[in-house]
């Protein structure tokens, strides 16, 4: 199975909102629909869980525009500092379907780390709107394989 990944497109600076509320700004949004548009044909998934902030759901909706109404669901457990052996549980919780999961840094890199190298010390650098696809059996700590990853077209 793959495990897809993604960090929400560029957001407005910290400190002009209240962190949650953060909204994608308008190359933040241009990207993020480039980079669905470039990996349209690696994605193969039946549906998108993000995170509750703003940013991500942002990414998420223009995800789900991309490939066709795909189903958002929000998960209050993939935000910046959750932990990430919460944030496999998640991963654990919807293995059944292809799913793409929108989050942050650090979890995010954090997460990759756990699942490919068993450690959440170990963290993948992901830029804003970067995807990454981990194989695995099933999403378990040291499970993963790191199948690729892709910047953002600029």
């Amino acid at each position: 199975m793959m495990v897809y990944l993604m960090r929400h497109g560029i957001a407005e600076p910290f400190g002009c909102k209240p962190d949650p509320q953060r909204s994608l700004t308008a190359v933040g949004r241009a990207r993020v629909q480039a980079q669905f548009e470039a990996c349209q044909p690696l994605l193969a998934v039946q549906r998108i869980v993000h995170s509750p902030y703003l940013r991500a759901q942002q990414t998420a909706q223009i995800g789900a525009q991309v490939l066709t109404g795909t189903p958002l669901i929000v998960d209050g457990r993939l935000t910046p500092d959750d932990d990430p052996a919460t944030a496999l549980a998640v991963l654990e919780q919807y293995a059944d379907l292809p799913t793409l999961y929108v989050t942050h840094n650090p979890l995010i890199g954090r997460l990759i780390g756990l699942l490919c190298e068993g450690s959440s010390r170990v963290v993948e650098p992901m830029e804003t709107g970067m995807l990454a696809a981990i194989e695995c059996n099933w999403p378990a700590a040291g499970m993963g394989t790191l199948a690729w990853k892709r910047a953002v077209p600029r």
